[in-house]
């Protein structure tokens, strides 16, 4: 599986299911937006990238599309994890969402917090979560709008907001 990911291949990750990790709610580890209020009720997607990776710029644009299609009934919150310590700069994080159109909550694991607690490998990562906070799936890889892996994600957010009903 690993080397799909350094290839920029998404594939479904046989991983072992994870536990939706508590996020801050207040302080200095968001960006682009605040901590979603309320994520009870709602299926989750964490989207976990690096700034100075290209497999991850590359995915940006179909997660953007997801969000723009479900972000009123699915919470996205961007997992912004660098691998390098020039990464971290959240000025810089801040020019390069609003250059790639991101409109999500990002969350600044700088410490890599989040990173270990879903026992992430991989940049880009995607897990997604039902209502429950159930763990529904982990995507690795890159994703492009009307690929394959962006069209099986829209199915099971749509399948996902039936059951939150």
């Amino acid at each position: 599986m690993r080397l799909l990911a350094l290839f920029g291949i998404c594939c479904v990750a046989p991983l072992h299911a994870v536990d939706l990790p508590p996020l801050v709610t207040n302080g200095p580890v968001w960006l682009a937006g605040k901590a979603p209020a309320h994520l009870a009720g709602r299926p989750v997607v964490l989207f976990v990238f690096a700034r100075d990776c290209g497999n991850c710029h590359r995915s940006h644009a179909a997660v953007n599309r997801l969000h723009a299609k479900f972000g009123d009934r699915v919470a996205f919150i961007g997992i912004h994890t660098p691998e390098f310590a020039w990464e971290k700069d959240p000025r810089k994080l801040l020019r390069y969402t609003a250059q790639n159109g991101i409109r999500y909550p990002i969350y600044l694991d700088n410490e890599m917090e989040i990173w270990h607690a879903l026992n992430n490998r991989y940049w880009p990562a995607m897990y997604v979560f039902d209502a429950t906070g159930k763990h529904q799936t982990t995507l690795i890889g890159e994703m492009h709008i009307g690929d394959e892996t962006a069209v099986k994600v829209e199915v099971l957010l749509r399948s996902l907001m039936q059951g939150a009903k």
